[in-house]
């Protein structure tokens, strides 16, 4: 029986609205991902440090209710405290005068909002950043090294639904790591709390916990899939995804401690003039001032680190480390530090990166079907 019409014919069957047309996509891309066994383990993983802080938000409400302020030790000992409150700036030693000063309201919403951001930044970003490396990188790269282009763009699926589709596999693992649990823990802490007036001092929490997920889900999805469009083999994706995070962090550390050294002999040289004038040790020289036993009740080295250490944390070098600047974002949209100011540097890093890369995202899956 001869053929007599081999071309394309008008589907006249029903059609799925555009706005649907990609999430057979998104289904298929997360079917084949959670095939994975070490996806399935970093999925599992991330969930634990939700029992870990669960127990310090339970910990902490205890002490509050029963007003047993020498029990708050034991918090400070489990969220790696110090009596200062470390580089986070949470405090115990003196919580009964700021509860009289600001209300116990706003310190319990501080509390809860520095261990959100802490659960945010710590474990989930880690968590967060080895999943992208495992599952962003053939994710663009694989449809151009089988020419899977020519199939997507043969239906009615545009650019934008294509890229949508991708972003959206990634955005829903990185939800289960990041929004899911640190909803979860704020739930899980209501309920361990001795009563459900909790709710009415820190209600804001989960729109905040939304907010700052977003802010990490977005620029991370764009650019570790920019790194898969630019080439066809993942391996190179996966390296150049992980180098971007590892050497940027490394090389901000690195000029974060120099920065804390040259300030911290600033400040103590400032502190020994305006102490008596005593200048240094040097060699043969006279003994310079010990804070501890000449200036009695002063515990100078350990402020003036913590100090030197803040005064660091402000240089603009930090923005080579993306990690770092998007946990400075997340912190001041949870809102722990009321005295902390808009990371207006940080957001526009943030932005200028996503933009960048979704620009090469449009720019590479148009490559094939351009004429």
């Amino acid at each position: 029986m001869p053929i007599e019409d081999v071309g394309y014919r008008k589907w006249e069957g029903a059609r799925l609205s555009w706005v649907f047309s990609w999430l057979i996509m998104v289904w298929s891309g997360v079917q084949i991902a959670r095939r994975s066994l070490w996806v399935r383990r970093a999925l599992i993983i991330a969930w634990l440090p939700t029992v870990y802080l669960g127990a310090g938000m339970f910990l902490f409400e205890n002490t509050m209710s029963q007003r047993q302020w020498r029990e708050l030790d034991a918090v400070e000992d489990m969220m790696f405290l110090d009596s200062r409150g470390g580089s986070a700036g949470i405090s115990f030693s003196n919580i009964e005068e700021e509860i009289e000063e600001v209300g116990e309201e706003a310190v319990r919403h501080r509390i809860w909002a520095w261990m959100l951001a802490t659960f945010l930044s710590s474990p989930q970003s880690f968590c967060s950043l080895l999943l992208i490396g495992l599952l962003a990188p053939p994710l663009i790269s694989r449809d151009i090294r089988s020419r899977a282009f020519l199939i997507y763009f043969s239906k009615p699926i545009g650019r934008l639904e294509y890229l949508a589709g991708k972003l959206s596999i990634l955005g829903l693992f990185l939800a289960f790591i990041t929004l899911v649990p640190a909803t979860g823990l704020y739930v899980f802490g209501v309920f361990l709390s001795p009563n459900l007036s909790v709710i009415f001092d820190t209600w804001d929490l989960p729109f905040r916990v939304m907010v700052a997920s977003l802010i990490f889900v977005v620029p991370t999805a764009s650019i570790a899939l920019m790194f898969s469009s630019l080439t066809i083999e993942s391996r190179y994706a996966a390296f150049a995804w992980f180098a971007l995070w590892g050497l940027g962090f490394t090389a901000w550390q690195v000029i974060r401690l120099s920065l804390v050294n040259v300030y911290f002999r600033e400040m103590r040289q400032s502190d020994f003039s305006e102490f008596g004038g005593i200048e240094p040790a040097f060699p043969g020289g006279p003994r310079p001032p010990r804070f501890n036993e000449d200036f009695p009740g002063m515990d100078a080295g350990a402020d003036l680190m913590a100090t030197a250490t803040a005064k660091a944390d402000e240089s603009y070098w930090s923005l080579l480390s993306l990690y770092d600047s998007l946990v400075r974002l997340q912190s001041w949209i949870l809102g722990y530090d009321a005295q902390m100011e808009f990371p207006w540097a940080q957001a526009l890093l943030v932005i200028s990166l996503s933009v960048a890369a979704f620009v090469v995202l449009l720019r590479r899956v148009s490559a094939p079907i351009r004429v």
